[in-house]
Order: C-alpha cells, then structure tokens, then sequence
C-alpha cells in the first residue's frame, strides 16, 4: 500500500505539474496568517495563472505566490517597530488589491473635499459579444471624444474616473463602465446621454446625480480599485483574460484641474515611510521555534503591538476579542534591541536553518500561537 501511494505522486511523463511548478506549494506561517481571509481566491487566481501557459502569466502566479514570504522588521524614526511586508503589488492580488484601495480611498476623499459642486457620474456601454480588451478599449475611446465635446469642457472643470469590470455568469458577456467624481456646473442628464451617445456610436445609458456623503462615494470608488467583483468565484478563463487585458492599464485617475493628483500608488503605506531594518520576521519567528528564550520574548512582545505586525510572524490576532495584552513602550524597545542582537548573531554564527515540512505549513503548527 505504501508502494503505492508513493508511486501516485511520481510524474512519469511530461505533464502540466512537471512543467509548472506550484506557486503555492510552499507558503511560510506569515503568509499563511496575511492571507488567510482571501486564501481561496488567492489559491483560485494563482492556479488559474499559472496553468495559463503563458509565460508572462505564469510569471506572475509566481510573483502571486511568494507576496508577503518574508516580511522585515523595522524600527521607524519614532522608534516603535513597524513592518515591511514585500509585497508583490500585483493588481491580480487579493490583499495588495485591498491594501491599494485603502490608499485610494484617502486619496480621492482628499480630493473631491476640494470640490465645489461634486456629482457621481456612471457611463455604460452597449453590451457586445467581445473580449474584455475590446470592450475596455471602446469605453476609453468613447471617453476621451465625450471630454473634447464643446458642452462637456464647459460644463466639468475636474474630476477623477474609475473603471468597473464585472462578468455576467449567465451570459458570459463581460461589462465595463465608468464611474466618475466630477466638479462643475449643472449637467442635464440627457445633455450627457446625447453626447455619450454620440461619442460611442451605440450606448445612450448614464447616470448623473449630486453627492451629499463625499467619503462614502470614495470609498464607492476604492472598492472598484481593491478588487474586481466576485474575481475568485470566475472560471480560470476569466480569470486569465482579465490578467492580460487590464496588465498595465489604470484603474484610476484624474482628469481636469485635478490632473496630476497621484492615486495609482502601488506601495503600501507602512512601507512608504522612514524606517531602519532589524530582523526578518521569518528568522525571528524560525529561532524562537527552536528555543531561543530571546526570540520568544521578542516574538509575544511585538506580536502585541500590532495585528499585520502580529500575522507576519505567523500569530493569530486576538486583539478585537480579548482584552490586550499590556505591553510597555520600555518592552517593545528592549524586543527591537533583542531583534538586533540576533541578526548580528546570526551573520557572524548562522544557527542550524529550520525548514518547515509539508505538514507543518499544511496544520499552521510550524510555531505555537504563543510562545512560552
């Protein structure tokens, strides 16, 4: 029986799981922990990249597969610790995507509190039987002839667009459209309905309306930025098809006198600030696996301090369900200076290197949730 079940696994011939190798067959506990809320979606887009059999797709279910593999501790310019995630920022990535329309979001409140008279404008199109490229390059023609008209100059001085892609499971037809925040005078509904149907040739269809809760429509607007609906519920096809079609292209930006206002940020923001290297997180939490009192310390200190900070060294965050633990700004600095003691240690003497087994990264059990 044992004979058997070995031979299961052995390829004998050149089959797709010898050609592609599996993006996620090994995920450390920090990846496990980031991505645990998106982990089927995530598991859903890889697979369908990377059995895509193109090469630049392929690439990126790799890229997908390693995000978040090994966070760094840091120590920012006010002295509290603060984490690097190295993430792979790829717009076909469940928590990058999220992390992105937070960003987004700030962004576009900021901007449309500028505005004098703000409206939420929604521009659709005829639907076709035609591949998503197709469709978004016939949105982004219709929209850049619809701003040269005469009665749309006059009428919108600024404004910022997002672009909606969503899948009709029972057609499967794809639907692109266009929302946008703009700044102006008042705009007749049918005025715009004439002249998006003029620029398009075919689609009459929009929507105009004043805006009375500004945040709510930019967090409206991030929500299309962070994730495309129901992408990990898509067949593998989908899925592929709107990796190509989209690569590249933005999602969001402005327009006007609010041109210029950067929105399609790929970096997170706890990584966008000062901040000197101490110890990666898989290291630290690797030690403190194999005894290291000071690694333990360390770990159920900082693990404390923060929830990104406690799922990068592969800890359950309990923090919202529990009272916290009280740890002191004089334990946090003293763990930062531990941390540093043992990256110096481990560059001059590195210790015997813990590699999870398959089982371990399978049950989450490579380290306990506590330490002791």
């Amino acid at each position: 029986m044992e004979t058997e079940r070995r031979g299961a696994n052995c390829l004998t011939s050149l089959e797709p799981l010898e050609t592609f190798p599996d993006a996620l067959r090994e995920q450390t506990a920090a990846q496990l922990r980031l991505h645990a809320a998106w982990a089927e979606d995530r598991k859903r887009i890889v697979r369908a990249l990377e059995n895509s059999r193109d090469e630049k797709l392929m690439k990126r279910a790799e890229r997908l597969g390693g995000c978040c593999q090994c966070p760094e501790i840091r120590r920012g310019e006010n002295g509290k610790p603060s984490i690097r995630l190295n993430c792979c920022r790829d717009r076909m990535c469940p928590r990058c995507q999220r992390q992105r329309g937070a960003n987004v979001m700030e962004k576009v409140e900021s901007i449309v509190q500028k505005f004098a008279a703000a409206r939420f404008v929604t521009l659709t199109l005829q639907h076709r039987d035609e591949s998503l490229d197709e469709m978004r390059k016939r949105l982004a023609r219709g929209f850049a002839k619809v701003r040269n008209e005469p009665g749309w100059k006059m009428r919108v001085k600024a404004g910022v667009w997002v672009i909606e892609t969503t899948r009709n499971a029972k057609t499967q037809r794809w639907h692109v459209h266009l929302h946008l925040v703009i700044d102006g005078d008042y705009f007749p509904q049918k005025v715009l309905s004439k002249m998006w149907l003029t620029a398009t040739g075919d689609s009459c269809v929009c929507d105009i309306r004043a805006i009375h809760d500004r945040r709510r429509v930019a967090k409206y607007i991030a929500d299309y930025v962070a994730k495309p609906v129901d992408m990990g519920k898509w067949p593998a096809d989908a899925i592929c098809e709107f990796a190509a079609a989209m690569a590249g292209v933005r999602m969001v930006h402005t327009f006007g006198k609010a041109h210029g206002a950067n929105l399609g940020t790929a970096t997170p923001t706890e990584e966008s600030k000062p901040s000197q290297f101490v110890i990666h997180a898989v290291v630290l939490r690797r030690l403190a696996a194999d005894g290291n009192l000071k690694a333990q310390f360390a770990v159920t200190t900082l693990a404390a301090t923060d929830r990104v900070l406690c799922e990068s060294l592969g800890q359950r965050w309990e923090r919202g369900f529990n009272a916290p633990r009280l740890v002191s700004d004089e334990d946090v600095a003293h763990a930062l200076r531990v941390c540093e003691e043992l990256e110096r240690g481990i560059l001059i003497d590195p210790p015997p290197r813990h590699e999870p087994t398959r089982e371990e990264l399978e049950s989450e059990q490579l380290f306990p949730d506590r330490c002791v």
